[in-house]
Formats: structure tokens, sequence, C-alpha cells
């Protein structure tokens, strides 16, 4: 399967991916997103909003850049790196992901990670990746830590998901140029 850029063509498939991954998620799986199903319902602000951060160049606060896997004419999993707001902040960025159950335990992960870590080495100044991930997705832990990510940080019960507590983990990678 290709990787491609997602543009403001592709947003409507892209919400519907997103719709996808929280309502076909169930409490009896890997608990990882904060929302429960039913909870993912962008209003026609919130999908302007993610539009206006990928077109906003790189190197500018607020700067998004999303890549897709598709497949049957669908986008089935995405992983994304978003800018902080402020330009003190430009040198790291924030790392998302999300796998259709589809896609997952096939590599897919491996192949996103791979393609957002070589994206960011050589289109952008950015020195650092963060990202998110409850504790209980050991999958997911032991995927970014193959990759050089360092635990750094723990909230305890940061979310309640179908009424489970959430532990939250930070991660971070230092990327080279």
């Amino acid at each position: 399967m290709d990787i491609y850029e997602t543009k403001l063509k592709d947003s409507i498939r892209y919400q519907q991916h997103l719709e996808r991954i929280i309502d076909n998620a169930s409490h009896d799986e890997v608990i990882f997103s904060p929302r429960e199903k039913g909870e993912y319902k962008p209003t026609e602000l919130e999908k302007k909003a993610i539009e206006e951060r990928w077109e906003k160049p790189i190197g500018n606060p607020g700067w998004e850049r999303c890549f897709h896997i598709e497949e049957a004419g669908l986008i089935r999993g995405h992983i994304l790196l978003r800018a902080k707001k402020v330009r003190s902040g430009l040198h790291r960025v924030d790392l998302q992901m999300g796998l259709e159950a589809m896609l997952r335990g096939r590599g897919m992960g491996t192949k996103l990670l791979e393609w957002a870590l070589h994206w960011a080495r050589t289109n952008t100044h950015v020195e650092w990746i963060d990202l998110g991930v409850f504790e209980s997705n050991a999958i997911a832990v032991k995927l970014y830590e193959k990759f050089g990510f360092k635990i750094v940080g723990r909230v305890e019960d940061s979310f309640r998901v179908y009424g489970q507590p959430m532990t939250d983990l930070a991660m971070t990678l230092r990327i080279s140029r």
C-alpha cells in the first residue's frame, strides 16, 4: 500500500476515516483514543480549522501535515505531524497516528511511522517529535520504542474511557538531520 499526503480534496474521506476509527472500536479492544463511540462529530468550524492547518506553510506556527494509507478508495490509516502554535515551539511537533482495525497487525503502523520520520527529517527544521499514548496500548508503546521514542512522563487517570481510568504516557524522540 502506498502513502499519500492528505490534501483538501481528501478532507471528507479523512473525517469519515476518523469517525470509523472511533465508532468501530469497542470497549473490549485496546483503547487508543480518549473518545468513545459516537463522540467524534466535528463541527464545520473544526473541519475548516483542520484544512487551514494543512494549508499553512511549514515553519509557521500551527502548520500540520497528514499522510494516509488507502484501501479500496477509503482512507484506512493516517499519521500527522502538528507544529506548536507559538513560534518558540516550532522545533517540536506532535505526532498522532490512527489505523482502522483491518490494517492493524500488518506492519502499517511501522510503514506510516517510517514515512513520517523521513518526511520530517527532510522537509522541516523540526528537532523533536512528541506524542501521547495510553500505557495499556502495549503494541503502540513497543512500536514507538522500536523507533527510539523515550517515555518522559506518565499521567495516571488522565482520561476515563468507557469508565476505565487511562494512564497517558508522554513520549519523545530527538530526530537528527
